[in-house]
């Protein structure tokens, strides 16, 4: 009769942290490879390669799993929401040069990480409950500048919260549409660095009062 072999405890937890991180990482991989559609057992089985059982075991369930990805994206504070929370702090002092380094800042965000993307797509199509942390971390971050435009009167004799408003939700929806490997609008390529910089360079000369 073969010896069972003892494992010491050490090896079970490296084991069990593994799997884990594993079977999160699984989900913004479905979010960039595939989309929110797809996210279910057999997606995550197939892509991380472990028992799904291991999902019921550690997460009690998909959503469980999934909980847990979106929490973790929460926790990791953004440079755009620090400069938010900054500027909220200082609300006499912001000059036209910070709001366009928040659109940009978070333009550059969604546009350079394809998780993001997949998160708000999900959760602006879906209007997934789950998503929806996410979704009010990325509104409270850009709204910021309409709660500093009430208090700063000297800065909002030239920035219109109206204009604010459009060139916010504007970049955030071609953000998300470069998503795609061939995203256009209005024949203009989403993914080409030099309409990236042109973009910038338009909210820069709408922004930025010159003279």
């Amino acid at each position: 009769m073969r010896e069972k072999k003892n494992i010491p405890d050490s090896g079970r937890i490296r084991d069990k942290a593994r799997s884990q991180e594993k079977l999160i990482q699984s989900i913004g991989d479905i979010l960039i490879r595939k989309s929110y559609a797809e996210l279910n057992i057999s997606t995550v089985t197939k892509i991380s390669q472990l028992n799904p059982k291991l999902i019921y075991l550690y997460f009690e369930n998909l959503e469980g799993l999934i909980r847990t990805y979106l929490n973790r994206k929460i926790s990791q504070k953004e440079n755009a929401l620090r400069l938010a929370e900054h500027m909220a702090s200082i609300p006499h002092q912001v000059v036209d040069e910070d709001i366009f380094s928040l659109l940009e800042i978070q333009f550059e965000k969604i546009t350079q990480d394809p998780e993001w993307k997949g998160i708000l797509h999900w959760g602006m199509s879906c209007k997934n409950d789950l998503t929806l942390p996410l979704l009010k971390q990325h509104e409270k971050t850009l709204n910021v500048v309409v709660e500093i435009l009430k208090k700063n009167k000297k800065l909002a004799e030239h920035i219109d919260p109206v204009l604010y408003a459009l060139l916010a939700a504007g970049t955030t929806f071609i953000a998300i549409n470069s998503r795609l490997k061939d995203a256009k609008l209005l024949g203009l390529d989403l993914n080409d660095e030099q309409t990236k910089k042109r973009i910038k360079d338009t909210l820069e000369r709408i922004l930025i009062k010159s003279g």
